[in-house]
């Protein structure tokens, strides 16, 4: 079901996709080679994770195809575009994101990423009528 109204438009810096992305490959990866069969949420959740795994993928291809400018004004971030369902499922694996095989920084700023994602879902500015 479609819901548009629900949807988020998430700010993300250059490079911060990427990283995005590959942690939700591991999450998605360690979810459907477990040993142990995986909770029932986690089971339903996957199809969300890998469609937002891929679109931020492709973020990441896009901005590696254009180089970085060279000009020290700071770019604006580009706003992507993130189902309610995708929101759901990323706020429910956001503690098991952070994976050993990333280093502390990289733990850090995906840390700081998902706080965007959570920041934007609890965003009631556009709901509030004065």
């Amino acid at each position: 079901m479609r819901l548009p109204h629900l949807d988020q438009r998430v700010p993300l810096e250059r490079g911060e996709a990427g990283l995005l992305a590959r942690a939700l490959a591991l999450r998605v990866q360690e979810l459907t080679h477990a040993e142990q069969p995986a909770p029932a949420v986690a089971v339903l959740t996957l199809s969300p994770l890998a469609t937002l795994g891929k679109t931020l993928l492709a973020l990441q291809q896009r901005e590696q195809a254009t180089p970085p400018s060279r000009a020290p004004r700071r770019r604006k971030p580009r706003l992507v575009r993130v189902r309610y369902d995708q929101l759901v499922a990323l706020h429910l694996h956001r503690f098991a994101l952070p994976h050993e095989s990333f280093g502390e920084a990289e733990q850090l700023q995906l840390q700081a990423i998902l706080g965007k994602f959570q920041q934007q879902a609890l965003n009631l500015t556009r709901w509030v009528r004065l």
